[in-house]
């Protein structure tokens, strides 16, 4: 199984997963914030190689980056913000990605399923009006059917392009 990931806020992680252990001693005093590595000094020092702006997006621009099939893609993070149902084609697969209201994102193969709505922090509703719950390993609906998560990362533009020179940019 691939290791999945989500970046979300630690109460949003917290009221989902309650069971969920961490190893800080007070975790709501730990810092979780996004940004915390100065990675915007990091892409600004002249011997970084993406120190440029290419594909319309800065180096510093935060992406969500997907593969499958042998081929990459970067979606800005402001743009997912700004639409939070995301259906995109990747190689022969359709996937959508799902940013919650406080920011938490999740990419599915969802393949004919075509997610319309937010009905709450969990759930969402597809064109036929059918729920799905939002699952860390699926999305699933009570009819037993079952829709992958894909493994997804949060980049800086400049390292996702370093790692997959000929990703193709979403959203911009």
């Amino acid at each position: 199984m691939p290791l999945i990931t989500v970046t979300t806020q630690w109460g949003e992680w917290r009221r989902q997963h309650p069971d969920s252990q961490v190893t800080a001693d007070n975790p709501e005093q730990q810092s979780y914030l996004e940004g915390q590595v100065n990675y915007r000094e990091f892409v600004a020092e002249d011997r970084l190689v993406g120190n440029q702006t290419t594909a319309d997006l800065a180096a510093d621009t935060e992406i969500l980056g997907l593969t499958h099939g042998g081929q990459a893609l970067a979606i800005p993070l402001p743009y997912l913000r700004e639409h939070r149902i995301f259906r995109v084609q990747l190689s022969d697969a359709a996937i959508t990605v799902l940013t919650s209201n406080r920011g938490a994102i999740r990419a599915y193969l969802t393949g004919e399923t075509r997610i319309t709505q937010w009905l709450d922090a969990d759930k969402v509703a597809d064109s036929n009006g059918q729920v799905w719950m939002l699952g860390e390993h699926e999305l699933s609906n009570n009819a037993g059917q079952e829709n992958p998560r894909l493994p997804a990362r949060q980049a800086q533009w400049a390292a996702w392009q370093g790692a997959y020179e000929n990703t193709r940019v979403a959203g911009k």
